[in-house]
């Protein structure tokens, strides 16, 4: 029979171990249905709970290529872009102050950073709906347009004729709507 400060002792192993192992579980499991599974396997099997978590719980595969891939980043080589000198002193006179940005973009995206380009901020929908609505109806080639929330109200409405439109005349259309966001209104569209 093991004695009573064995038992606590025990206890408190059980209790270090399940709570590391279901922190872990927390802050690094995306979907919540295997968090809560991993949470109760290393509360509910003392010693053997968190050791199944620890053995087969933790997607390594992904970790090891996620730390490959940081590894690789560090060493890109420069974009293989070769822009105007004048533009280029253009583009560092603008965003100078974002170097660093710019750099990690220009690889990443390996297309230049070219004068002409703005930025609007515009701050609720009375500003923004109809510079949006302009810029489809004299957009050309493509429209890319991703909304969180897109009722099916007359702005919506506006926004579905002018797609329907801007389809008709030949521009590859593109919507991506957040399926909470939109939901029960986009499928009527």
């Amino acid at each position: 029979m093991l004695s009573e400060m064995a038992w606590w002792l025990y206890l408190a192993g059980w209790l270090v171990l399940g709570g590391w192992a279901g922190a872990h579980a927390l802050m690094y499991k995306r979907d919540p249905r295997s968090t809560t599974i991993w949470l109760l396997v290393s509360f509910t099997f003392p010693f053997v709970g968190p050791w199944l978590y620890w053995r087969f719980g933790i997607n390594r595969i992904e970790r090891r290529k996620l730390h490959r891939l940081s590894r690789r980043a560090h060493g890109l080589p420069p974009p293989d872009f070769v822009l105007d000198p004048k533009h280029e002193r253009q583009r560092d006179k603008a965003v100078g102050h974002l170097t660093n940005l710019r750099t990690v973009a220009d690889r990443v995206t390996r297309m230049p950073l070219l004068p002409g380009n703005t930025v609007v901020p515009l701050h609720n929908g009375e500003q923004a709906y109809p510079r949006m609505l302009e810029a489809i109806a004299g957009a050309e080639r493509s429209i890319t347009l991703a909304s969180y929330v897109f009722d099916w109200d007359e702005v919506g409405q506006n926004f579905t004729d002018a797609l329907a439109a801007a389809a008709d005349r030949g521009v590859r259309v593109h919507a991506l709507v957040d399926g909470i966001g939109g939901m029960g209104h986009f499928s009527r569209m």
